[in-house]
């Protein structure tokens, strides 16, 4: 409901978020090598920035690593 939408997110619920997100989009093109940036925020209401991110495929997994740019 509204007041879940409202309320903030832990950094954790955050975090998970934005791993889940990258691991879709790693998935969804196997074949395609992905952007080696993805917009990134530490926290809900920041500024968008660049993380670089590493996809490695074996198989139908893969093993996404995103490095924050500080």
């Amino acid at each position: 409901g509204p007041a879940a939408e409202s309320t903030p997110k832990s950094a954790a619920e955050i975090g998970r978020a934005a791993m889940q997100d990258a691991y879709a989009l790693a998935l969804a093109a196997p074949d395609v090598s992905p952007d080696p940036e993805i917009p990134c925020a530490r926290y809900v209401g920041q500024p968008m920035e660049r993380c670089k991110v590493n996809v490695v495929r074996t198989a139908d997994k893969a093993d996404v690593t995103v490095t924050w740019p500080d």
